[in-house]
């Protein structure tokens, strides 16, 4: 692990590109993220989803998601490019 703890927060990433244009996470999303968060098995009971979504004008929306293993997931942030 280095000093920032980098190595370890970035083993375990999802990045999901949707080609809709929407950065919002499907009923599949939501439920394997929240499978992840409850499984001891993981470091971080926390895990973050980061969406991308590509319109057909090639403009990008990000979204990033938090999911907690006890309540509803949170938007981050989203941002349009």
């Amino acid at each position: 692990m280095d000093e920032l703890g980098i190595s370890e927060l970035t083993k375990e990433k999802h990045v999901l590109f949707h080609p809709g244009g929407t950065p919002t996470p499907s009923i599949h999303d939501i439920v394997e993220m929240k499978k992840i968060s409850k499984n001891k098995a993981y470091t971080y009971p926390e895990p973050i989803l980061i969406i991308v979504g590509i319109t057909s004008s090639n403009d990008w929306k990000i979204g990033a998601y938090v999911f907690y293993s006890n309540q509803k997931h949170m938007l981050l942030k989203s941002i349009k490019t």
